[in-house]
Parts: structure tokens; sequence; C-alpha cells
């Protein structure tokens, strides 16, 4: 392998070294960078726990950090509970995935961030809860963008968005994590009455498939704190589950890799037996994991074609082509011919916006540009690799 892409001038390790040393230095870059995260309010948390004075410039950022964040929780909390009274209602078993349930598992509900509300249903359901929240007052939002879901509802009021799956992951034209795939082990909400969440494995599994696989690393060290607390009580069966579900779905080296990187970045969060459990990555494929979770790889978009494409022939090179350009059925679903209209005059520049740096510097064979897609190309070819690189007695 070949596992390499060049750094960002002048980039360090600000979050890491943060973690390990409380050195937050200098603090008028640290500072946006964290908040880009969305780790801004953990970095207090931290400090607490590690005995740490933080610059006062750095405690007040922070502090309202975690002012915003509890806001956007109330919004949350108030959506959540009409959404589960209004399934209740119509019979509809929504199950609510990422933010809002991994938020629980924090010290506190302002240390995790999100801005939207990611629900899973089965097909008929889905487009019953999309026109029941139509009906409601909920408005589809038209971006431009592609994505395995319906398209995302702005509330009547201040709140967050909703955004309505029959699949979370789709890779190589296949769907994963679907309804039907977790309905047997589902769980009714006890934080709201009306909504369902995954088993907590299932849930585990679906986190590091989602940051792993689909972003490529790109979404930043959440992960790590997402995971550190989602497992902080696991007992070692659901850990062997985990080694278990990760295997029988092709994840083994994803979970590996999320766990190793977690290791690295936070070693007291897992038990020494865990590692048995899981490949070990090799040390180029570690390294390429810290530089892109921490940013400091290029970070540019690239097509993904090694996870979308699904097949290496013509026909699906021209299905690719054809929803990269038009999006899916399940997206377009609820618009108005204007809204079409829209979403299609938009798609275009989206995709300028995302991919033409990269794409650019490809086409003039930029030393950076080159290893960054070489590097991504071989880490997912490595993530796709049947074998096992565990240690053994």
């Amino acid at each position: 392998m070949s596992l390499t892409a060049s750094p960002r001038s002048g980039s360090s390790d600000p979050f890491a070294r943060f973690w390990r040393t409380g050195t937050a230095e200098p603090l008028s870059a640290f500072i946006p960078w964290a908040r880009a995260q969305r780790l801004l309010p953990m970095v207090s948390w931290r400090a607490q726990q590690q005995g740490w004075k933080l610059p006062e410039l750095l405690e007040q950022s922070a502090r309202e950090a975690a002012y915003t964040a509890t806001g956007h929780q109330l919004l949350a909390e108030r959506q959540l509970h009409r959404l589960g009274t209004l399934s209740r209602q119509a019979g509809l078993r929504p199950v609510i995935v990422k933010g809002p349930v991994v938020a629980e598992v924090y010290p506190g509900a302002a240390f995790r961030f999100y801005s939207d509300l990611d629900l899973l249903l089965a097909e008929p359901e889905a487009n019953a809860l999309f026109d029941l929240l139509r009906q409601a007052g909920y408005r589809p939002q038209v971006t431009g963008e592609r994505s395995t879901h319906s398209p995302p509802l702005a509330p009547p009021e201040p709140g967050l968005w909703i955004e309505i799956h029959t699949t979370l992951e789709v890779s190589g034209g296949a769907d994963r994590f679907t309804f039907a795939q977790w309905a047997g082990n589902l769980h009714a909400w006890d934080t709201v009455p009306g909504l369902w969440v995954p088993h907590p494995v299932d849930h585990a599994l679906y986190l590091v498939a989602h940051a792993v696989m689909r972003h490529e690393l790109l979404g930043g060290p959440l992960l790590l704190t997402d995971l550190a607390f989602w497992t902080a009580d696991w007992t070692p069966a659901m850990w062997e589950d985990l080694a278990i579900r990760a295997q029988a779905e092709g994840l083994e080296r994803a979970v590996g890799l999320a766990l190793g990187l977690l290791a690295g970045f936070w070693p007291e969060s897992l038990p020494v037996e865990v590692g048995l459990l899981f490949p070990a990555p090799p040390p180029e494929v570690m390294l390429y994991g810290q530089r892109t979770l921490l940013g400091l790889a290029t970070p540019r978009l690239m097509p993904n074609l090694w996870r979308d494409l699904p097949g290496r022939d013509l026909p699906s090179l021209l299905r690719y082509l054809r929803l990269l350009l038009v999006a899916n059925a399940e997206q377009q679903r609820g618009l108005t011919r204007r809204q079409r209209a829209l979403y299609y005059l938009r798609r275009p520049f989206r995709l300028l916006k995302h991919y033409t740096p990269a794409l650019w510097g490809l086409l003039r064979r930029r030393p950076g540009d080159r290893a960054a897609w070489e590097a991504r190309r071989d880490l997912m070819a490595w993530l796709r690799t049947s074998g096992d690189s565990r240690p053994h007695a």
C-alpha cells in the first residue's frame, strides 16, 4: 500500500495535542478549529477532568458554544416530542439515529452538538410521515445536494431540519442499515414516547460505517468522542457482538480502524481485550487515518467512485452518472415541478463547488491532489478487502 497524503502547509495536530496536554496554542487557530469540529464545548469538560486551567478566552468560547448547543437541544426536544405524538397517532415507528440519541451518553447534552434530526422508516411509513409533516407546516428544502434521504424538511418555526431515510447507507449500489434489517431489534426510546432507537451495537456499527465508509474520515474527530461515550459501559458480550456483526457486514476493518484511532487519541477509553476482537490496521493506514480525521490531510472533496459505483462496467458507470446528475427518486419525492426544476438548476453548481478544485488539481497533475486521491482509493480498497489481520493466540 502507498497511503500517503500531503499535509496542508503549516498544519498541526490541534485537538489531539490539547486532549493529551491541555495546550491550545495559538488560540486564534484552535478556537475556530474546535468550533468547526463541533467539539468546542468538550474543551471545558476535558480541562475539568484533567485539572487544567484554560485561558480565559478559550473558557469563554467553550461556554458560549455550550449555550448555543443547549439552545439547539431545547428546539430539538420540542420537535421530537411533537414528532413522537404525531407518529403514535398515525401508527408509525420512526427510528431516530445519531445526534439526540448519542448526546444522551455524553456528560451533558450541551457537549454533543447536532444540527438536524435523522429518521429511518420503512418506505410506506416514510412516505406517510413525509406527508404528515408537510401537512403540519414543514417545507421541503431544495439544496442541489444528492443524498439517500427525502428532501430535508424545515419546520414552520425555529428548529432543526428533519431528514427521512429508508436506508442510511448505500454502498456499491446496495442498501445498508435499512428499517427491515433493524426491525427485529428496535427499542422504544424512553426519552421520547413514539420514537424508536436501534440496538446499541447496531447503532455503533452505523456510526462507524457513516464516518469511515461514507465520509472517509473527513468528518473529523467527533467520531472518537461519540464512540468513547457510547461504549463506555459496554460489557464483553456487547464487544463480541459488535465483532460478529461487523464481520457479517464486511465492516470489521472499518471498526478496527475506528477503534485503533480511538485508542491512540483516548487510550483510557477502551478495555485492552477489545483489540483482540478486531483487525489491527497496518501502520500506514493508521497514520493516514490520524491525519485525515484530524484535518491534516488534503481536505478537498473528490468523487467517491469506489463507494458509489455499483459495478466496473459501462452500464454501471452510466447508472452512476445518471444518479450523480439527477439524484434518486426518493430524494425527488414531494417536490413540485418548480422545486424539481430548481434542483436541476442548482445541482451542477453544487457539483462544481464540491469537486472542481480537486479534479482540476488531478488534471494538472498536482502532486498533493494526486497523492490524496491515491491515498483515499487505497484506504477504501483496504477497508473492502476481506481478510483478518487480528492477532491470534
